[in-house]
């Protein structure tokens, strides 16, 4: 579910990944193939959903922590069934999940509404940093704030979201600092607006 291999983190080693047989599965139209074997599909709302297609094809079993996972996958990727790229297919691959033991309702809950206090005071800075300029936002997170909150890495990805939960803006950006102090961009917006050319 990543569009170039830099974003990987540690699984990726550049030197390395040439000599090495790969398989990417990844939904995003900017995705150039960088495995042996590339599954791309950007029709699809989700990795997960095509994950989903792939075991099925395979007829590997789905059982219910599989089928937690992938639903997760599902969720989160098309922001709780709400981005543009959701459709019948989609509904139709929760629905397989569901019947393989997964749960809806507990996804939803882990997923959108069970944040620690620390992702939560992480979520206040970025706030107070905002910055409006006409339809686009911006804000950011340096890693010493995750260390002042005592926050998880992870929790700076749900801030995003929240962030994209304003009426106001169009685009939303969140520029954050990983661990070896390179900046990460997340970018959201509403539907309509296509975030593709400055993603790539």
């Amino acid at each position: 579910d990543v569009a170039e291999p830099g974003r990987l983190g540690r699984l990726y080693a550049a030197g390395a990944w040439p000599g090495t047989d790969s398989l990417v599965v990844d939904h995003h139209v900017t995705n150039p193939g960088f495995g042996t074997i590339n599954v791309i599909d950007p029709e699809r709302s989700s990795t997960a959903e095509i994950v989903l297609d792939l075991l099925e094809a395979l007829t590997a079993p789905i059982d219910a922590d599989v089928a937690t996972c992938l639903l997760t996958g599902l969720v989160t990727d098309t922001l709780g069934f709400r981005t543009s790229s959701t459709n019948a297919r989609t509904f139709d691959a929760a629905q397989r999940l569901l019947a393989s033991g997964a749960c809806l309702g507990e996804v939803t809950q882990q997923a959108f509404y069970r944040r620690s206090l620390a992702s939560l005071k992480l979520t206040a800075i970025a706030l107070d940093r905002l910055e409006i300029s006409g339809p686009f936002a911006c804000s950011w997170l340096e890693r010493r704030d995750l260390d002042a909150t005592g926050a998880r890495p992870e929790a700076a990805r749900g801030v995003t979201g929240l962030l994209a939960s304003a009426a106001e803006p169009e685009v939303i950006a969140l520029l954050r600092e990983n661990a070896n102090g390179e900046i990460d961009v997340s970018l959201r917006s509403k539907p309509g607006v296509d975030l593709v050319p400055a993603a790539a």
